[in-house]
């Protein structure tokens, strides 16, 4: 448990043994160093942070892709561009996330391809990284998206 002292203690001498603990032997500490990765900043977090997706444990890739969506710190731009190509949807779609609020435009070719993605949260954080983009370029991409699969169920909304 010094380790949760250490990232209590926000300081940044911390971060060095911080980023080595997320390969601890014990999946808890594991998930706890990635969940409060966060009250730092830099690109040894985002590494960190990138290198905690490829665990074994689900609450660790689960803590790590949450954590790396709340970082927004440019300096994990980075870490997770070369993450972008993983083949796995939760670390896909945690990269994806991660990205889309640093207005990263080398993210723009894999959310564009991850609109045809299979898991439906992927998709949604490829529309994000997109939406962040603002480019006008991909809303043909968009539209076939939209377009693509199965056909939805209409709904109805009322409005007051």
């Amino acid at each position: 448990m010094a380790v949760i002292g250490l990232a209590d203690s926000a300081d940044p001498a911390a971060i060095p043994y911080l980023a080595k603990a997320v390969t601890d032997r014990n999946a808890g500490v594991r998930k706890q160093v990635a969940q409060a990765l966060t009250d730092f900043h830099g690109p040894e977090i985002a590494a960190a942070l990138v290198l905690a997706l490829n665990d074994s444990g689900a609450v660790v890739v689960e803590a790590a892709a949450e954590s790396l969506t709340e970082l927004k710190d440019p300096a994990a731009g980075d870490a997770i561009l070369p993450r972008l190509d993983a083949s796995d949807e939760v670390k896909l779609a945690a990269c994806l996330a991660g990205i889309k609020e640093l207005l990263r435009p080398e993210a723009m070719g894999t959310a564009i391809t991850a609109l045809k993605h299979a898991s439906t949260v992927v998709r949604i954080q490829a529309v994000g990284v997109i939406g962040w983009l603002q480019d006008e370029t991909t809303l043909p991409a968009l539209r076939d998206a939209a377009h693509a699969g199965p056909p939805h169920r209409p709904c109805r909304f009322r409005v007051p």
